[in-house]
């Protein structure tokens, strides 16, 4: 009854002591007795002291009462007096109907980022549609968020990017006003594909592919470095439109590692003659592997001649052979470079640098003459050559004889080449000889007779 009593007449907190003794329960010292043990009369004598250091006289068990109050009187306010949470704030219109018209989307969408059904205005729909209905709708809509979106990269966006690069960007040259200069000095046409996919992972394995196109009339390359070129790569070259294409998918790992580091020769034919079993299986490039790993056996293109730019050099650059089997020799190939760092996924770096690799190792071995080139006999071309046959002597012989007959001695042997009567005789013959066909044959008939004058 006494306790009672006491309690009774205690007098009432004021705001003041209420704000000093949340202060005093707030210090990080008294938070964490009160948190450690339910047994805390020490802490609340620890609180009444410091009630009084501020000029109030609080015994512990008014701090403790009250602190009980304020307590509750907080969950209250949270979850409401039967545990409930009490709708304190309405739920407003969604985000997307209280968007301008005229908003600046850079500013929904600065970066690239997963979507948001409450920050895209438009009725998108996606999935399966469930009993011959409609897709489900974007709220909560699992596969708009994982797939990728361009939402950040609509053309006001790209435009602020590209005034803010400006600063950072040289002019276009002047000299680079049309197609066909670009073409002229810039030869070399890279292609590349970027796809956007809906699955486990944004990154595509088709991306990695690179097509490498180049006219051979734009290179450095004479009659015999062209025709080897042409033979080196079979069908990537077409004659129509004098392209070459070369598409690379992969980089040779496995089989040059093993190739360079074979110590006997046997091994490496044994190698070589699986490899190109394989190749065939999977349609590898057995012609261009055969020649990075016969190139990489005996020498080494020099860095600087692989380049696009050395390939349209005035003179043809040959790679010198290596004389020298010492480590430290430049020109020795290095086996511990050939150990990738992925073995599974090339990155299109790799195949790009591939592509090149394999365009300039192709470029200096048609320059190359080997000593078996230099016995070939007519029967032994590839197509025929007019310039120095025995039917370009008999031609001009014949012709000699006819104008001597005529006795008309000014004309020289390089008037009648440039004739017309002798050029048409030259393409007939060459045509003929490279393709025996029936029209070949007639058009080879009507040029002899103009040539020798006959009538049908």
């Amino acid at each position: 009854m006494m306790e009672a009593q006491n309690r009774k007449r205690a007098p009432a907190w004021t705001e003041r002591e209420v704000r000093d003794l949340i202060a005093v329960c707030g210090e990080e010292s008294v938070l964490s007795e009160l948190r450690s043990s339910f047994r805390n009369a020490k802490t609340f004598v620890k609180i009444s002291q410091g009630m009084k250091d501020r000029g109030h006289n609080r015994d512990p068990k008014q701090c403790r009462v009250k602190l009980k109050e304020l307590r509750q009187a907080a969950k209250e306010l949270q979850h409401g007096p039967n545990g409930r949470r009490p709708d304190l704030i309405e739920p407003g219109a969604p985000r997307t109907e209280k968007m301008a018209v005229d908003q600046d989307w850079s500013n929904v969408y600065p970066t690239a980022a997963a979507f948001n059904p409450s920050s895209v205005p438009l009725p998108i729909r996606m999935g399966y549609p469930v009993k011959r209905g409609v897709p489900p709708p974007k709220g909560g809509n699992l596969e708009l968020i994982k797939i990728p979106n361009f939402l950040h990269l609509t053309p006001p966006a790209i435009k602020k990017h590209c005034a803010a690069l400006k600063d950072f960007c040289t002019e276009w040259p002047t000299v680079l006003d049309s197609d066909e200069k670009c073409e002229q000095h810039f030869p070399i046409e890279i292609e590349t594909v970027d796809y956007v996919s809906a699955g486990p992972s944004v990154r595509n394995p088709k991306a990695r592919v690179v097509t490498l196109r180049v006219k051979l009339s734009k290179l450095n390359l004479d009659d015999h470095a062209k025709k080897k070129l042409i033979k080196l790569v079979g069908e990537r070259y077409c004659k129509d439109t004098d392209m070459l294409t070369i598409t690379t998918d992969r980089v040779i790992l496995f089989v040059s590692i093993m190739y360079h580091t074979a110590e006997h020769s046997e091994f490496r034919v044994a190698l070589n003659i699986l490899f190109v079993a394989v190749g065939g299986l999977f349609g590898i490039d057995v012609i261009a592997a055969n020649l990075f790993l016969g190139l990489a056996q005996s020498e080494v293109v020099p860095p600087e001649l692989v380049q696009p730019d050395a390939l349209m050099q005035e003179s043809p650059v040959t790679p010198p052979p290596s004389t020298s089997d010492s480590p430290d020799d430049p020109m020795i190939l290095d086996r511990s470079s050939l150990v990738p760092e992925d073995f599974k996924c090339p990155l299109r770096r790799q195949n790009y640098d591939y592509g090149i690799y394999l365009l300039t190792v192709l470029y200096h071995e048609s320059w190359k003459t080997e000593m078996w080139e230099n016995e070939k006999t007519e029967a032994d071309m590839e197509e025929y050559i007019w310039e120095n046959s025995p039917s370009q002597k008999n031609a001009l012989d014949t012709l000699l004889r006819i104008r001597a007959a005529e006795k008309i001695t000014e004309v020289t042997r390089e008037e009648l080449l440039g004739s017309e009567m002798v050029e048409n005789y030259k393409t007939s013959v060459v045509v003929l000889k490279n393709q025996e066909t029936e029209n070949n044959i007639l058009q080879y008939k009507e040029s002899v007779m103009k040539l020798l004058n006959l009538q049908a």
